[in-house]
């Protein structure tokens, strides 16, 4: 059996990241997703524009320094996430 590697395909690294990154947010609801399920979100319909901009604003920063509207925007975001898959 060949084993796939995550650099013989940038499509796998791709769905790694989403599933990793929904794993993450799953177990804990104050991280930021990824770039990745942020797309694909997005593609699916599931965040409007706005949302998607709002995360790619302030994914970098950590949940401590967002304010505490930013806290519970990105928590009700990331459970939006969560419901829909």
């Amino acid at each position: 059996m060949t084993r796939i590697k995550e650099r013989d395909s940038p499509e796998l690294s791709k769905v790694l990241s989403i599933f990793n990154s929904l794993a993450a947010i799953k177990k804990d609801k104050h991280l930021a997703a990824s770039v990745a399920l942020i797309d694909y979100v997005v593609s699916k319909g599931v965040f409007k524009e706005r949302d998607a901009q709002f995360y790619r604003d302030t994914q970098a920063r950590t949940y401590e320094s967002l304010s505490v509207r930013q806290r519970g925007y990105r928590q009700g975001l990331n459970r939006k996430i969560i419901q829909s898959i």
